[in-house]
């Protein structure tokens, strides 16, 4: 016997970063999905399959830098279920800013739950085994990636307080999202912020302000479909991301390019440093047209739309 679940993607339109230092960020889960497939292991041990969004596919093997790995032996060992044969698949970019942690761990947990209980679990029992991943991987992680993957609505999150403080399913948006093909550890961002937090002193602070400003408004422009406006925040949002120097030579291109291909607005998602860049359009038609732009041209891009609950 087996089971199965799904989760979505996020990203993040305004706020990384400044989120985990307290301000409010503005995130949205993605219709791209991570599926995973489990059942009782036939061996003493852990089996993990990982099918990547080329179809590619590898066995992991334990070791210190097996996040994944070691997740799947302690959702056994917590639900009582044993070592358990597990099969992952996603269709978008991994450690790119899209949640794949997040995402992969929900899935997981979901099909655990319903293979060890036979039931749907609430949704503080997916939380509370996926944020074991989360832990694994990031150290202490804001909680936004999760609650984005979970909520399956545009939401915005409170770093301060650790929590969703108003979401809102429903608004027509049409991203495209653009893999740089760069990869970076989220861990080894988040840590260079935090020095240039020490280093900037006052100056972080007015930035994080400027930055929580722009989340609580966009939010807003969101609910009332100003897409104008949303383009403009996440714009400058970007900009302050650059400064702070989580941007790259690739993220700063494309930024540009999909900025003149007629996007609102276009800015890196996730920690940076490598990974994707997201661009606002304004319907579906042209989010895909530029998408396919890009693809001609050699580049991994693709348009999404907000996954809802």
């Amino acid at each position: 016997m087996s089971a199965e679940a799904a989760e979505p993607a996020k990203v993040i339109l305004l706020g990384e970063h400044f989120v985990v230092h307290g301000s409010r960020a503005v995130s949205l889960a993605i219709d791209r999905l991570a599926r995973a497939r489990v059942r009782r292991s036939r061996s003493t041990s852990v089996r993990l399959r990982f099918v990547d969004a080329d179809g590619s596919v590898r066995e992991a093997r334990p070791g210190p830098e097996s996040h994944l790995y070691r997740y799947v032996e302690e959702v056994g060992r917590r639900l009582s279920i044993g070592p358990l044969d597990v099969e992952v698949a996603v269709d978008f970019p991994i450690s790119a800013g899209l949640g794949s942690s997040a995402s992969m761990a929900a899935a997981l947990a979901r099909a655990a739950y319903r293979l060890a209980r036979g039931r749907e679990p609430a949704r503080d029992e997916v939380y509370a085994l996926a944020n074991l991943m989360e832990e694994m991987v990031h150290g202490r992680p804001s909680g936004i990636d999760l609650n984005t993957v979970l909520e399956k609505a545009v939401i915005l999150y409170d770093g301060g307080a650790r929590r969703v403080v108003d979401r809102v399913v429903g608004p027509e948006l049409w991203l495209v999202v653009a893999d740089t093909g760069e990869r970076r550890v989220t861990g080894r961002v988040v840590s260079f912020v935090g020095r240039v937090k020490r280093e900037m002193g006052g100056v972080f602070t007015g930035l994080l302000e400027a930055v929580d400003a722009m989340s609580v408004e966009g939010f807003a422009a969101v609910r009332r479909g100003d897409l104008r406006t949303v383009g403009l925040l996440m714009s400058a949002n970007h900009g302050i991301l650059y400064s702070i120097g989580v941007s790259t030579h690739l993220i700063e291109r494309l930024v540009v390019k999909l900025s003149g291909m007629g996007a609102y607005g276009a800015k890196l998602t996730g920690a940076g440093g490598g990974g994707c860049v997201i661009a606002l359009f304004g319907d579906g038609e042209s989010a895909e047209e530029a998408a396919e732009t890009l693809v001609s041209e050699g580049l991994q891009a693709f348009a999404v739309r907000p996954l809802y609950a």
